[in-house]
């Protein structure tokens, strides 16, 4: 049974890094039409730091996440940029 709590511990962890990383390049794409400039496409740096963290986490914590979650730190760097420049 604790075999499948991990699974689903590892699970919720995929989906939620993906729905980040998802609004985030939303985001971004809606600033890139509004600026009708492709340059602020720099902005979905955080999304490789999510990613380097989500392979961190799962892997060498071994689906222990954070008491502090990195991930939403990311999410909301990569949103904060893309407000401010709106």
């Amino acid at each position: 049974m604790t075999n499948v709590g991990k699974v689903l511990a590892t699970v919720k962890a995929v989906i939620t890094r993906i729905v980040f990383a998802s609004h985030g390049i939303i985001a971004i794409w809606q600033v890139t039409l509004l600026k009708d400039s492709i340059e602020y496409w720099y902005l979905a740096s955080p999304i490789l730091l999510l990613i380097v963290e989500g392979v961190f986490t799962l892997t060498i914590k071994e689906n222990q996440e954070w008491k502090w979650c990195v991930s939403r730190l990311c999410i909301a760097r990569l949103m904060t940029h893309g407000m401010r420049v709106q």
